[in-house]
């Protein structure tokens, strides 16, 4: 929140330490950052992330979801754009979009794998396998899983992932066996 507030006020006008700014406050500040600053990304990003992480309605997460998008559309190279559009397509149960962005920041970062994007597209995988009753996105969702491992052994998405990938697997395995009983 710093930049919005850093980028429109001169330090002796800054918020004193001793009150915190209101949701409010700080928006207003990131929406003047942005006026002051028209045709500059950083602003945006700032007003962006700012609404991404304290949105408090579904305004505020379209008003996010914009500037994601508007930001993509300036620079398709930055992986943390697509996984914070990611996290509002998922928000929005619009799971295959998410799919595709997260794949995308997995995809800019591939000589530096992140942990955390392989955990968030192996859980879409998983709701994707329960959904449409895929066992080989569950199959994904474990190379994913074991490639977590080696890049983070202490994730602690590790073990929430792990459970997981085992109901996905009984369900699937399960509604198999039903249906070689029935047919």
């Amino acid at each position: 929140m710093e930049g919005c507030i850093v980028g429109i006020a001169p330090v002796t006008e800054r918020n004193p330490k001793e009150r915190e700014l209101s949701f409010a406050e700080r928006t207003a500040a990131c929406d003047a950052y942005v006026l002051l600053e028209q045709n500059k990304e950083f602003p945006r990003f700032r007003r962006a992330l700012h609404l991404y992480e304290n949105g408090l309605t579904k305004a505020h997460e379209d008003q996010a979801f914009r500037g994601l998008t508007y930001l993509i559309g300036l620079d398709h190279t930055l992986s943390a754009l697509y996984d914070m559009r990611s996290m509002l397509y998922m928000k929005r149960q619009m799971y295959e979009p998410a799919l595709a962005d997260i794949e995308q920041a997995i995809a800019l970062t591939a000589k530096r794998p992140r942990a955390s994007y392989l955990a968030q597209r192996a859980g879409l995988l998983l709701l994707l396998a329960e959904r449409d009753a895929r066992p080989d996105l569950a199959q994904a969702a474990i190379r994913d899983l074991q490639k977590i491992k080696s890049l983070n052994p202490d994730s602690a998405n590790i073990p929430l992932l792990e459970d997981w990938v085992a109901r996905v697997l009984r369900i699937h395995s399960q509604s198999k066996g039903r249906s070689i009983r029935n047919g």
